[in-house]
């Protein structure tokens, strides 16, 4: 469900609320469009109806928070973005709560040194990320 301002070429400009739904009738999506720009809070529920994602659209230079969750209701990941781009200190859980990975994003690819739990350990090992590709890993 969402209204079409016009077509570019390259598939339809979005205007307005666009929601969607699971075969189910459980809502999958709720999103807001501005000329086909992102626009608002956009939210993604999985199929069970747990929330999925939230990030909030507020302009190049504004950050909001950007939190992503496991299929069980735990928090997945959270950090913040600026228009949907991540920027900023991220972190990442495990289904169990516990945590996986933090580190710098810089927009949206990792960026300098990113700590890493391994499973079942207190240890931490360190990744080093440029533009996104890790280069090194202490």
């Amino acid at each position: 469900e969402w209204t079409v301002l016009a077509q570019d070429g390259h598939g339809d400009v979005r205007q307005g609320k666009d929601n969607t739904w699971y075969a189910s009738g459980a809502k999958e999506w709720e999103r807001e469009y501005d000329h086909g720009a992102p626009k608002g809070t956009w939210r993604k529920w999985y199929a069970n109806g747990q929330p999925a994602s939230e990030t909030t659209f507020a302009g190049a230079d504004v950050e909001q928070p950007m939190r992503f969750w496991h299929e069980n209701g735990q928090l997945s990941a959270e950090g913040p973005a600026k228009n949907g781009a991540r920027c900023g200190t991220w972190k990442f859980w495990k289904e169990d709560g516990t945590l996986r990975e933090q580190g710098e994003y810089a927009g949206s690819l990792r960026e300098g040194d990113w700590n890493v739990w391994s499973d079942g350990k207190a240890e931490v090992h360190v990744a080093h990320y440029v533009r996104g590709v890790i280069t090194s890993g202490k």
